[in-house]
């Protein structure tokens, strides 16, 4: 089935946000409320009912910032771009954002997902030196399929229950690990911590000599189809590799970063901005690259990722990691500083045993509902009709 395709801006209001100065004490701490990207970004589900700050009336007359009407769309268009919520009450929002006011041929929720699902094309629209955005202009013209207005709503609805079983799925992931964290102390205690029986061993020392642990690709260059998927921090969600909105490169430059070129199996572990997200690439991620914020390491043969993976998430691991971070406008934690994590070596048998309860774990919640992948492919069936 074939739908129209209608500019944005066609279809809805885009109002762009303000910042008062933030030195007249009189504009801020009103019953406005005022949005900013950090608060899209601590959603757990798509609606904005509170925000972290508020403005005055004055305040609000003092900039250009507006109120938007509940059940508009708000999308951050810079630091970072994409961020995606619905307005359950009246608010303004900084000028990160250029929001939507739906028309009555426009639903907010399919709006939503619309966005939701084309969050790289939307990125990739962005201009800037010192950081991207996406101006008014070019929103307003990003074209958006238009079906009729019952059929916004059903596939609407369609998504909004997947993503509430994938929500309660990443719950239930979040509640496995918390799980077999407290089974990983219990074994083998808190190395960092130095409540461990074992011998220890640096993390560097179980590394692969011949690959080491490596930081990926600095400039991945324009978005090219049919490209080398490259894994960002927003591919290590609930610690876990999450396949959805991958971006690529040429295999021209990912070519230059064979180190950290994956095989599958490798430790994946955020260093720069979001420090301590731990995942493990699968094998369907062979021949993927990684961005220079996330670092793969390749452990040797008999060295069980899925041990060192607990390891990397215990308190101690998390706590070692945060001590270690370094710098003012790039935040991170150096190669050299991981390689000291230190590392149990209690036998195989022990190690066996541990693994097998996170086998049983994993394969429990395996079993519940959506995962990403299969959302993301929902989402594309969703908007090109097939649903």
């Amino acid at each position: 089935m074939s739908w129209d395709q209608v500019a944005i801006g066609e279809v809805a209001e885009i109002v762009s946000g303000a910042t008062p100065k933030s030195s007249v004490a009189d504009y801020w701490g009103g019953d406005v409320a005022w949005a900013t990207p950090t608060d899209l970004s601590k959603l757990k589900g798509k609606h904005l009912a509170h925000t972290e700050r508020t403005i005055t009336r004055k305040g609000l007359s003092s900039c250009a910032a507006r109120v938007l009407p509940a059940n508009s769309v708000l999308f951050s268009s810079r630091a970072p771009i994409g961020l995606v919520a619905i307005n359950t009450k009246p608010m303004a929002t900084n000028q990160g954002f250029k929001s939507f006011v739906p028309s009555n041929e426009l639903d907010a929720n399919f709006l939503f997902w619309w966005l939701n699902a084309n969050r790289q094309r939307l990125e990739d629209l962005g201009t800037g030196a010192t950081f991207k955005e996406v101006s008014k202009r070019v929103v307003s013209e990003v074209q958006i399929p238009l079906p009729p207005i019952g059929e916004q709503r059903r596939i609407a609805a369609i998504l909004d229950k997947a993503d509430a079983i994938r929500r309660k799925r990443e719950q239930a992931l979040d509640q496995a690990d918390e799980f077999l964290k407290s089974v990983f102390v219990d074994m083998f205690g808190d190395p960092a911590s130095g409540t461990t029986e074992f011998a220890t061993t640096p993390l560097g020392e179980l590394v692969d000599p011949s690959r080491g642990i490596s930081y990926g690709i600095v400039q991945r260059g324009p978005e090219t189809p049919n490209g080398v998927p490259v894994v960002r921090i927003s591919n290590i969600v609930t610690d876990r590799f999450d396949g959805m909105h991958l971006v690529r490169t040429s295999k021209e430059i990912s070519s230059k970063y064979r180190r950290t070129v994956l095989k599958g199996g490798e430790l994946l572990l955020s260093i720069r901005g979001t420090v301590g997200r731990v995942a493990i690439s699968p094998a369907e991620a062979a021949g993927f690259n990684v961005s220079r914020e996330v670092a793969v390491i390749p452990l040797l043969d008999g060295v069980d990722p899925v041990f060192v993976r607990a390891l990397m998430l215990t308190d101690g691991a998390q706590r070692f990691m945060t001590e270690n971070i370094k710098g003012v406008a790039q935040r991170g934690i150096n190669l050299k500083d991981v390689r000291l994590l230190p590392v149990p070596r209690p036998s195989e048998e022990i190690v066996s045993k541990f693994t097998s309860i996170v086998e049983r774990t994993n394969s429990i919640v395996k079993k519940l509902g959506v995962d990403a992948p299969l959302f993301e492919a929902l989402s594309q069936r969703a908007f090109s009709g097939s649903l």
